[in-house]
């Protein structure tokens, strides 16, 4: 009997565990996406210029007249 509520408490355990490491990986994703879109330029640099290469060039252009419409400096 007592195996068993230590079984159930590492299944909850786990459970818990599992789903903050989730949590952490959106974060963590959701961190990324907003500096690519705040930072598009270090990105590239960082990237050695494979961001032009990859993301095509029409939506490249509009993150960036999206940051002269936020009033973020960019030049």
């Amino acid at each position: 009997m007592e195996l068993n509520k230590v079984s159930q408490r590492v299944k909850l355990i786990t459970k818990v565990t599992s789903s903050r490491w989730f949590e952490l990986g959106l974060t963590a994703a959701a961190g990324l996406a907003l500096s690519l879109i705040l930072y598009p330029a270090a990105w590239n640099l960082a990237l050695g210029g494979l961001l032009e290469k990859v993301v095509p060039t029409p939506i490249y252009n509009a993150v960036h007249e999206l940051r002269h419409l936020w009033g973020i400096p960019c030049h």
